[in-house]
């Protein structure tokens, strides 16, 4: 498939951490060198996309998880795998979390958060089993449907009379060494050329590394603007007063002569579009991993005649079909409950903890990629060597 679903990655991304988590740290701090945090994270996402791209070129057409089974013993192949596979999906479901929580804050007042969040899961785990091609497919469909809403959101800020720029350069004159967790949570904005993890299998790698770089760079001048456009909209105070502050500022932007003159509804369906797109895509990460760890299945099928008993087939249908049973009771059974149980306060602390490692949980599988494809190489040579002295 062709590299511009790489894009797409990236957009997904970066347009799903314009509102959330992200924004929320980052305004915490918004007196204590904030923009550096944003600088420095830029640094780190470029020199960690630059590397993933120049990692992936050398593997075309492999997936991380094959790499490793391939580099490394079994059961060790198999803790790496499990333990990224538990980073894609505790990343889909901070996702799943936050959509739930503003659907029925903002969108479908009054239904409890417990039947939207179910729905969701609904829409996400059938999506997250489609077949991988197809899954990408959608995701460039969707994501050219939301992508005119996100672009009306930003004229309609930058067309706003009355914005507060002297707010976004008080805070850009702040220089402070940031907190790692702002620098690390910035950083995520840059993380979506990762879920090529998986995609790589099927994403042709015939493009030059520079326009990573460039798309890199085109990321951050984004999230730059949307970081900056809700304190010029309500001010450097009054931005940290409200949990979402691109939905609050949305609520006050008016685009006239446009159908929908409010750009409230917009911005929270084509946000809820595409967070819900990255969860899908994140699950669907997840999902595949998993899928590695079964035992490969024969191509062609037996003669009746030779077919195994009844127990080896239920063995093999279990080895086939358990990633799915594991997400499907993860996602109707611990999702919901932890959604109902816990405060949002307390779901938003937690993911600072997941953002906090982040960043060295992105540099240990790249370093362990690059390890995996230099004893691929080193015993590929060996091989060679071997045959040509027997030979």
């Amino acid at each position: 498939m062709q590299p511009r679903f790489i894009y797409y990655l990236l957009l997904v991304n970066l347009f799903a951490n314009g509102i959330g988590y992200v924004p929320r740290i980052l305004l915490e701090s918004r007196h204590h060198g904030v923009f550096v945090a944003v600088a420095l994270a830029w640094l780190v996402g470029w020199a960690i996309t630059t590397a993933s791209a120049m990692l992936f070129k050398r593997i075309p057409n492999t997936d991380m998880p094959s790499l490793w089974q391939s580099a490394f013993p079994k059961p060790l192949a198999g803790i790496i795998i499990v333990v990224f596979a538990a980073e894609w999906l505790i990343a889909g479901t901070l996702n799943l979390f936050l959509v739930a929580e503003i659907s029925s804050k903002y969108l479908n007042i009054g239904t409890p958060g417990t039947d939207i969040i179910l729905l969701f899961i609904l829409l996400t785990l059938f999506a997250a089993h489609i077949e991988t091609p197809k899954a990408l497919f959608a995701l460039e469909l969707s994501l050219i449907i939301s992508f005119p809403l996100v672009v009306l959101a930003l004229l309609a800020a930058l067309t706003q009379q009355g914005l507060l720029w002297e707010s976004v350069f008080r805070l850009l004159r702040e220089v402070r060494v940031p907190r790692w967790l702002d620098v690390s949570a910035a950083s995520y904005v840059y993380a979506g050329y990762l879920n090529l993890a998986w995609f790589n299998r099927i994403v042709t790698s015939d493009y030059p590394i520079r326009w990573m770089s460039i798309a890199t760079a085109g990321v951050g001048v984004l999230y730059m603007l949307f970081f900056a456009l809700p304190i010029a909209l309500l001010g450097s105070e009054a931005v940290a007063l409200y949990h979402y502050p691109w939905i609050n500022a949305a609520n006050a932007l008016r685009i006239e002569h446009a159908p929908l003159e409010r750009a409230f509804y917009p911005v929270l369906i084509g946000y809820l579009n595409i967070a819900v797109l990255n969860t899908i895509v994140h699950w669907h990460v997840f999902l595949n991993f998993l899928r590695s760890l079964s035992p490969k299945q024969p191509t062609q099928r037996r003669a009746s005649s030779e077919k195994g008993s009844i127990g080896e087939r239920l063995r093999s249908a279990f080895g086939r079909h358990w990633p799915s049973g594991v997400l499907s009771a993860y996602a109707f059974l611990v999702v919901p409950g932890v959604f109902r149980e816990w405060p949002m306060e307390l779901i938003y602390q937690t993911s600072r903890l997941w953002f906090a490692q982040l960043i060295p949980a992105e540099l240990f599988a790249l370093g362990l990629g690059a390890w995996a494809v230099v004893r691929r190489d080193r015993s590929s040579g060996t091989k060679r060597r071997r045959r040509s002295t027997g030979a």
